[in-house]
């Protein structure tokens, strides 16, 4: 066996070759998933900051029209 490896080369460089660019996409994976992980949570925080924004101004939005209501009734009994 060790025989034919010494006088085969090429299928076992060829085999070292392929697992070590399996191993290094499996590096570079994880590194991605890592990225990907840490901009969802930025997505995230920024999203929950405009749904708070977005609650706040349709709040304003409600009490102005509670007193633009209140006004047109007052207007309407005189």
């Amino acid at each position: 066996m060790i025989e034919w490896i010494v006088d085969h080369p090429e299928p076992v460089m060829s085999l070292v070759m392929t697992f070590l660019g399996f191993g290094i996409w499996l590096v570079r994976l994880e590194g991605k998933t890592t990225n990907n992980e840490k901009r969802l949570c930025h997505l995230e925080a920024e999203v929950e900051s405009m749904h708070s924004g977005i609650q706040r101004e349709l709040t304003q939005v409600k009490e102005s029209l509670a007193r633009i209501e209140g006004y047109l009734k007052a207007k309407a009994e005189e």
